[in-house]
């Protein structure tokens, strides 16, 4: 039954697409989903983890890189390396490791990255 189905979809789509050439006219595209505020910019914010409050900034730029500043008290640890974002889930990969978040918007100024046991609320940067 699977097996059908798909090869009637192929069917389809081939059809549609032979059509399209023989008649000139291009296969219409889907709009870019622009509803999903943009992940580029400087962000700050904090997250608590094992009873620590800590105060992050991180900044995701247009050409895939990114940089974290994490305080805790009087330590500063700073992290870069490159960064993928698609369909809310949001990868950065520094140092031969990579972390994986869920990435939800309140607004376009206010994210919330969720990790493995963690929360990171941040705001945008103006």
């Amino acid at each position: 039954m699977i097996s059908r189905f798909t090869a009637l979809l192929a069917l389809v789509a081939f059809t549609i697409a032979f059509a399209n050439s023989a008649t000139g006219q291009e296969p219409k595209k889907l709009p870019p989903k622009n509803d999903e505020p943009s992940i580029h910019g400087t962000w700050v914010g904090s997250m608590t983890l094992a009873g620590q409050k800590y105060q992050l900034e991180s900044t995701f730029r247009a050409d895939g890189t990114y940089k974290t500043i994490v305080e805790l008290n009087n330590i500063v640890v700073a992290e870069k390396g490159t960064f993928e974002y698609e369909d809310q889930l949001l990868t950065v990969k520094s140092e031969g490791s990579s972390s994986s978040y869920t990435v939800t918007f309140e607004d376009k100024n206010t994210m919330r990255l969720k990790g493995k046991g963690f929360v990171i609320s941040y705001k945008k940067r103006q």
